[in-house]
């Protein structure tokens, strides 16, 4: 399945995490928990292209560029990124372009960089950090836009698809940080991609392996996005 699959996180501050920016209770929606939020792959044709990530520690650069391809589909954009701005992407934050420098990024650099620099030609206005272990939370940012998370994977993931109570054991082994992207919630769990296949994760797997999730906010790709509430929410430069 993922065997021989590339990560390509460096280890997150905590403390730093905290300072940023997140959704508060008044922000969140319960009512979401009882329904099936947006699926922002739903009515799409899958897209198996892994970005490089395979033989890249490129995962982060690899599910902005996802993010913006499932964002811009919704929007009725034509514009669709590959490799190359997944390369593009890392070089940015300090990749030399050789195997000896692919040593990952840190996420939340990540998405800091994104807000000044055009990711796929678009920089954010801003981004949230989610309250992962949160129901709530988590199902009202999957309303807005695809989720970016870091994960700290075990053994066990390299098997499956499905990542939940039994991969997320603390008796696996683990293999290493690794980020995706998460493109719906239910109750039952959130859908998402990496390296090219669909992955699905359960509530047991996104409290105790998640390590850092993010929303990042960009209107124009957002068709009916409440700009107002974008302001007011958003992490401004």
């Amino acid at each position: 399945m993922f065997q021989g699959c590339l990560l390509g996180l460096k280890d997150h501050d905590p403390k730093r995490l905290e300072k940023q920016v997140r959704l508060t209770p008044d922000d969140v929606d319960s009512s979401l928990i009882s329904s099936v939020p947006h699926d922002w792959q739903r009515g799409l044709p899958w897209d198996p292209d892994d970005l490089g990530n395979r033989t890249l520690g490129i995962c982060g650069p690899a599910a902005v560029v996802h993010w913006f391809n499932l964002m811009a589909k919704a929007a009725g954009l034509r514009e669709q990124y590959g490799i190359e701005e997944a390369k593009r992407i890392y070089q940015l934050m300090g990749w030399d372009g050789t195997e000896l420098g692919d040593e990952g990024v840190v996420l939340l650099d990540l998405m800091c960089k994104w807000m000044t620099e055009p990711f796929c030609g678009r920089k954010l206005t801003g981004f949230y950090v989610i309250g992962h272990a949160d129901d709530e939370h988590v199902a009202t940012a999957v309303n807005i836009s695809p989720l970016i998370v870091g994960a700290s994977l075990t053994q066990a993931c390299k098997g499956s698809q499905i990542w939940n109570s039994k991969a997320a054991d603390s008796s696996n082994r683990i293999w290493g940080p690794h980020a995706y992207l998460i493109h719906s919630y239910s109750p039952g769990g959130m859908n998402g991609a990496s390296w090219g296949r669909p992955v699905f994760t359960d509530s047991v797997f996104r409290r105790t392996r998640w390590n850092e999730c993010y929303l990042p906010i960009c209107p124009e790709l957002v068709p009916g996005m409440d700009l107002a509430r974008v302001v007011r929410l958003a992490r401004q430069l």
